[in-house]
């Protein structure tokens, strides 16, 4: 070990990868001759000799205390680009046996930071470890700590992480379902958005339990448009065959009766309870009631509350002026509409205000996903059609049938 370390001050990154890789895991999870604890003499920046000695300490019998050096490794490992790629796979070793060793909310701390190392230059890969980490932040429900990672959008997809299109799918549709988590609505939109963005020669069961929630969705953010206009008719056809509910939900929310929407939800509240839907349906319900305040704004200047019971015909609970009142101040707080509320006088006073669409924006956050296209087709090529992919794609949907349960 004592030589060990006056390489590592020595040796450039390939040469010393060389030299971690070929050294005996038994004499990497060895203290110096005076007994001093090698992490606590080299620097985590020096990722690679941190990352081969971490993992032959936390597989030796006798590892010790480790949180520390972990969640110092997290914080400050680096890694030059070319090397990144070759120790991936040790990487995800290394964070497969946290999930395993660590309390849970300790394990998902240090695998979200670990996966953030990866974004840590110009383009952010999808890599097995971040697959992995949102994965554990929705099962532990570890929503806010999730959103470190994906707030880092991805940009690069390669076989070099040991990543294919399903665990592109997976990781946007359990990142949408961490937003539903947070009620962030139009995150959630976006991120279930990008999942049919992802061409393939099939339609993928991922991609029709994300159409599911999008139509639902698209009533909460007040979108129009679900599927992206690249989107092969032959897909879409395959997936509005496969949900028939949700468009008729949507149809009784837009022929803006709340008599419709009620029966529409009462007719289909078994399948959206099936799919682990049924918790946002119910919000579609309150949505309804913001809607159509929405249309009053297009039409009247000045409205006494009572004006706005009347028009929302009774729609949910609001059928109280105090009710309609708090439901107006929520409204404004969140952007929803313009407007000044006289108290005194019980009226509302609408102001005119140009604001940029739901839908226009949504499109323009969704263009740089489009960038991906040729790295997913070549995915596609590749494991769209094989036997491994299609057994891999019916464990991924028991997983998400599982989060979707939480949910409801």
């Amino acid at each position: 070990m004592d030589a060990l370390l006056k390489d590592i001050a020595s040796k450039d990154d390939k040469t010393l990868l060389n030299i971690m890789k070929a050294a005996d895991s038994r004499m990497l999870a060895e203290f110096t001759s005076d007994q001093s604890d090698p992490l606590s003499l080299i620097s985590p920046e020096k990722g690679i000799a941190y990352l081969y000695i971490l993992l032959a300490r936390i597989r030796s019998p006798n590892n010790g205390n480790l949180v520390h050096h972990l969640i110092q490794f997290s914080l400050f490992c680096k890694f030059s680009t070319g090397v990144l790629k070759l120790v991936n796979q040790d990487l995800f070793d290394l964070v497969q046996i946290l999930q395993t060793r660590l309390p849970p909310d300790v394990a998902c701390m240090i695998i979200v930071n670990i996966a953030c190392r990866w974004a840590d230059r110009k383009e952010v890969p999808l890599t097995l470890a971040s697959d992995l980490a949102i994965r554990l932040c929705l099962e532990g429900k570890y929503y806010r700590l999730a959103t470190k990672l994906l707030d880092l959008p991805i940009t690069y997809l390669s076989e070099d992480y040991g990543v294919d299109a399903s665990n592109f799918l997976l990781y946007h549709y359990y990142g949408g379902m961490i937003y539903l988590g947070l009620k962030n609505y139009e995150k959630a939109f976006e991120f279930f958005s990008i999942t049919l963005y992802v061409p393939g020669s099939i339609v993928s069961q991922i991609q029709i339990e994300a159409s599911k929630k999008l139509h639902l969705l698209s009533l909460i953010t007040n979108v129009q448009n679900i599927f992206p206009k690249q989107l092969p008719p032959g897909s879409q056809k395959a997936i509005t065959a496969s949900v028939s509910a949700y468009s008729s939900f949507v149809d009784a929310f837009n022929s803006g009766s709340f008599r419709n929407i009620q029966n529409a939800f009462t007719d289909h509240s078994q399948t959206f309870s099936a799919d682990g839907n049924l918790g946002i349906a119910k919000q579609c319900l309150d949505a309804f009631a913001s809607w159509k305040i929405m249309q009053l704004t297009k039409t009247y200047i000045t409205l006494s509350l009572s004006d706005i019971e009347r028009q929302l015909g009774g729609s949910i609970e609001f059928i109280q002026p105090l009710n309609i009142q708090q439901k107006l101040v929520k409204m404004i707080k969140n952007g929803q509409i313009y407007a000044r509320i006289d108290a005194k006088e019980k009226i509302i006073h609408f102001i005119d205000q140009n604001t940029i669409s739901p839908q226009k924006e949504l499109d323009h956050q969704l263009d740089s996903i489009m960038k991906l296209g040729s790295q997913i087709i070549e995915f596609d090529k590749k494991v769209g059609k094989s036997k491994a992919y299609l057994t891999n794609s019916k464990s991924d949907y028991q997983m998400m049938s599982e989060a979707d349960e939480m949910f409801n």
